[in-house]
């Protein structure tokens, strides 16, 4: 298998728990509120506000692993600004920096995570959710994808360094389950039943 088939095997079980978080799962869903999408974007700038500036400090170290990441904090800070609400704190997060290969690893769950949030943009446009929606629009997965997936199944790494990227990859799954788990016991209404789908 290539190295992207591998991470690919090793997040699945992981995806699946973050996609049945009611933060993540009620974007799919045909009753998702502006409301929703308002915890969704505060969940994630905390966790994002946590992760930015500290990869992007690494990856400086790493030439050729410059660009594969597109920062996003500001998106999302703009993206509540434009409905009224403030910014969340940084997240109290587990990561470890060890090497290039976690931080690409780490890449390639955030940026993986454009794929599914073009399904949650489309799900939002169509329940009638009014919103810059710009988070998603400025980040949509092609052609930058290609270029990360690329880069990921071009790498020539040993069995250590594989591990050391499908450590990072899933890290972005755990954190975010622990976020999210933070959310739903703050956010009493986004327990009702929701429907699955991508993060």
């Amino acid at each position: 298998m290539s190295n992207l088939e591998h991470i690919q095997k090793a997040i699945v079980a992981d995806h699946r728990v973050l996609e049945r978080e009611p933060a993540f799962a009620v974007l799919l869903s045909p009753r998702v509120t502006l409301s929703d999408y308002t915890v969704y974007l505060r969940l994630m700038h905390s966790f994002i506000s946590a992760v930015e500036e500290r990869l992007q400090e690494q990856l400086q170290a790493w030439p050729h692993l410059q660009g594969l990441y597109r920062p996003r904090q500001a998106l999302l800070q703009a993206e509540l600004a434009s409905l009224g609400c403030s910014a969340e704190s940084a997240a109290d997060l587990d990561f470890i920096w060890i090497d290039e290969f976690s931080c690409l690893g780490l890449i390639y769950s955030l940026e993986g995570s454009a794929n599914g949030g073009a399904a949650l943009y489309g799900n939002l446009q169509r329940a009638g959710i009014q919103a810059p929606m710009r988070y998603f629009t400025e980040l949509l997965p092609q052609p930058h994808w290609s270029r990360v997936a690329h880069a990921i199944s071009a790498i020539n790494c040993t069995a250590l360094e594989l591990q050391s990227m499908i450590a990072g990859a899933i890290a972005v799954f755990h954190n975010l389950q622990h976020l999210a788990k933070t959310y739903r016991s703050l956010t009493p209404e986004l327990t009702h039943p929701v429907g699955q789908g991508p993060v």
